[in-house]
């Protein structure tokens, strides 16, 4: 009569691995006893001894077989931009997912409506437990204050507001081009620092928001992309967008509401 075969899982066929390297002088089929495998069940195991160790990696410990994906090259890219957007503190819903996929997709020479439909049900099987847990890992959590009642607003005070004002009261800036960005964020000379002779319009600027330097970021990696660079200008470039991200990956701070409503 044959034997049922038992499904392992990748936690499993680890301890086996184990089990075998304590001893290695230890004869195999004295191994086969004691766990009650098949022979050929632990040659197949040693033989994905790698394989094995990637896919705890990638899956779960407890996942029993590694799902493979039908467009891999889409996947794998697709991450890789996900991880990188996400890690400079970018926020990135399912549409704009469905968007950068079929990019990729066209770029890799995929039919654009499969790798739509793909990329659409792979996000519709995530579930809100698993994006409670993404955000719990990378530090983004609940507040614990609770939130006031709502107020109603009290017309008579708005009354009391003064309308003698107009638009020409306020000050206005330009939008800083890419190279003042670049320039900002890494100064190559000492003289190309701002100084105190800086008109007031520049002192009053805010820095730019993460999501402005992703932008200008992604337009120079397409310039650099399109080879009318030399390679030592790409290698520095990409040289610099390393250590950018990891600057702001350390001044990454959650701010509450109350901090846009502080005494500055």
């Amino acid at each position: 009569m044959s034997r049922k075969r038992k499904a392992l899982s990748f936690k499993e066929k680890l301890d086996i691995l184990k089990k075998v390297d304590e001893d290695p002088r230890r004869k195999r089929i004295d191994i086969v006893k004691e766990l009650g495998l098949a022979p050929s069940t632990l040659s197949t195991i040693l033989g994905q001894r790698h394989e094995i160790t990637r896919n705890v990696q990638r899956f779960s410990a407890n996942v029993k077989e590694a799902k493979r994906a039908h467009y891999v090259k889409v996947e794998e890219a697709l991450l890789t931009w996900f991880r990188e957007v996400t890690a400079a503190g970018v926020n990135v819903d399912g549409q704009l997912l469905r968007e950068k996929g079929s990019d990729i997709a066209l770029s890799l020479g995929i039919n654009l409506l499969d790798a739509l439909h793909f990329i659409a049900t792979a996000w519709d099987r995530v579930t809100p437990t698993t994006i409670a847990n993404c955000f719990g890992k990378c530090g983004v959590l609940e507040s614990a204050a609770t939130a006031s009642p709502e107020s109603e607003d009290n017309i008579e005070e708005w009354e009391q507001l003064g309308l003698d004002c107009s638009a020409d009261d306020f000050a206005t800036c330009g939008l800083r081009t890419i190279d003042e960005i670049v320039n900002e964020a890494a100064p190559s000379h000492p003289e190309m620092a701002s100084s105190d002779d800086d008109d007031d319009c520049s002192s009053s600027e805010q820095p730019p928001s993460t999501a402005e330097i992703m932008h200008a970021l992604d337009i120079m990696r397409r310039s650099v992309a399109s080879e009318r660079v030399r390679e030592s200008t790409s290698a520095q470039f990409f040289t610099f967008q390393a250590s950018l991200m990891v600057d702001l990956a350390k001044k990454k701070v959650q701010k509450d509401i109350r901090y846009f409503f502080s005494r500055k």
